[in-house]
């Protein structure tokens, strides 16, 4: 994986965190209505799951341009989205909008889950010096034959 699709990665995973806790805290009805309807609605606790939403997606946009931060924090991301998988798969058909939504929030989470954790690992990979191929500077060097016949 190169260095720019690691970097994409992390832009759109903080993006999408970033993007859903704003709209929690700021129109908790709205995301309730539309995104969350689990349950009793309670204003409080969905703003105060938007700010952890918030912080995860500002500290991925951060590691874009600070790759010791990009491991741990992927890492931390992947957990979230694998325990919040599996909170929807104990709970598919309760309180939800039917079996299919709570199938469909459970995929997209664990697919969420899998992919952060392989970045994570392409991160780690990279902090030890492989893993991340650099796009190519500049001109190769000349091989030592070169030209050839001499």
């Amino acid at each position: 994986m190169s260095e720019q699709s690691l970097r994409i990665g992390l832009f759109v995973f903080g993006a999408i965190n970033l993007a859903l806790g704003i709209v929690m805290m700021l129109a908790p009805g709205f995301f309730f209505d539309n995104i969350g309807s689990y349950g009793a609605r309670n204003d409080h606790f969905i703003g105060d799951l938007g700010s952890f939403n918030i912080a995860i997606g500002a500290g991925l946009f951060y590691a874009i341009r600070r790759p010791s931060w990009r491991a741990p924090l992927l890492y931390v991301s992947a957990a979230w989205y694998g325990l919040h998988a599996l909170n929807h798969l104990f709970t598919i058909g309760d309180d939800n909008k039917g079996d299919g939504r709570g199938i469909a929030d459970t995929v997209v989470l664990a697919i969420g889950a899998a992919a952060l954790f392989y970045l994570a690992r392409v991160a780690e990979r990279g902090e030890s010096g492989g893993g991340l191929s650099q796009p190519p500077r500049g001109l190769p060097p000349r091989p030592a034959d070169y030209p050839p016949g001499d």
